[in-house]
């Protein structure tokens, strides 16, 4: 499970010319404390934009829907972003969706019951 990162961007490299594209499939599972696969990149060694929500500089990863089912409340997804900040997630991108929040709140408000009633 843990070559699959190394393996598909082997695959991507000869068909895709975008090193950024082939950096996202390597990188997704790196972690800002290092603990992460294939290379076991730490903090600012973890190319920014290379990993998913999901791995070291973004909040996210490949275990974190099953101990968050989708229907978790978000006040509950926001405290395990913010537990993982420093381990799992770069420190800065945590603070910036933070930040965010309250600007996607309000979208997601002003713009969610249209989504539902369609």
């Amino acid at each position: 499970m843990e070559g699959h990162p190394a393996a598909g961007s082997r695959i991507l490299e000869p068909l895709i010319d975008d090193p950024l594209v082939i950096g996202v499939v390597r990188w997704h599972h790196e972690r800002w404390d290092g603990h992460g696969y294939p290379d076991g990149l730490a903090g600012d060694r973890i190319p920014a934009g290379r990993t998913r929500a999901g791995g070291g500089r973004h909040a996210g990863r490949h275990d974190f829907r099953p101990r968050l089912p989708r229907s978790t409340p978000l006040e509950a997804a926001v405290a395990e972003i913010r537990r993982c900040s420093g381990a799992q997630f770069d420190p800065a991108v945590v603070a910036a969706f933070e930040a965010a929040l309250p600007v996607l709140h309000a979208h997601f408000r002003a713009h969610g019951a249209a989504l539902r009633d369609r």
